[in-house]
């Protein structure tokens, strides 16, 4: 299974994005956040990091394609979902994924309602499978700390002035760590740059 992909951006399409990896191309279906920072990267001509869900059929194996963790995980539990398949759920996360969660936390059926194919009995459907995993993910601050986060030590002594950085581009302190977590246990014994390590969690983010 595919779980991660880095590479540069070739073609964008509305729903759709051909990654470039090693000289391969990967086509991807993506939500419009995945989207979004594959534009980027691509302005500024540099490679972007998707979370990927690798999805096995009978007869097709397809990719999608995620800004961060929080949305892949997002994806996951909205196609556990009797009714709802990829594509609805791609569907769903043509929203910011935070007003995802928001809504089915609030159980606000009319934002889901505004998603393309979902009328109101998979919204409710929804919401009473789904309210109290997303609960759950809001009591620990994100995400990612629900899926195994756990802070290093020193991780904000040895990081202060990358934290300090994003902060000042607006991004919530309780966001970062996590993101950043990750980024310096997925490098093991090498020690990245500030520089690297803000990329990453803008890549993230």
């Amino acid at each position: 299974m595919i779980g991660l992909l880095e590479g540069s951006p070739l073609d964008i399409l509305e729903k759709t994005v051909i990654l470039s990896v090693g000289g391969v191309g990967y086509e991807l279906s993506v939500t419009a956040e995945a989207r979004t920072a594959c534009q980027r990267a691509l302005s500024e001509n540099a490679n972007v990091v998707l979370r990927v869900h690798t999805h096995v059929r009978e007869d097709q194996i397809s990719l999608f394609g995620f800004a961060s963790l929080r949305e892949r995980e997002l994806f996951r539990l909205l196609i556990s979902v009797s009714g709802i398949g990829p594509k609805s759920a791609l569907d769903v996360l043509s929203a910011p994924s935070s007003d995802v969660i928001n809504a089915l936390r609030d159980e606000n059926v009319a934002f889901l309602l505004s998603c393309p194919g979902i009328g109101k009995k998979t919204a409710e459907r929804l919401i009473i499978e789904l309210k109290d995993k997303v609960l759950t993910w809001e009591t620990v601050g994100t995400m990612e700390t629900s899926v195994g986060y756990r802070r290093p030590v020193g991780l904000e002594e040895n990081y202060g002035d990358v934290i300090e950085a994003l902060v000042r581009l607006g991004y919530d302190k309780r966001h970062i760590l996590p993101v950043l977590s990750r980024f310096v246990e997925e490098q093991g014994s090498t020690i990245p740059t500030e520089e690297e390590s803000i990329r990453y969690c803008l890549a993230h983010l």
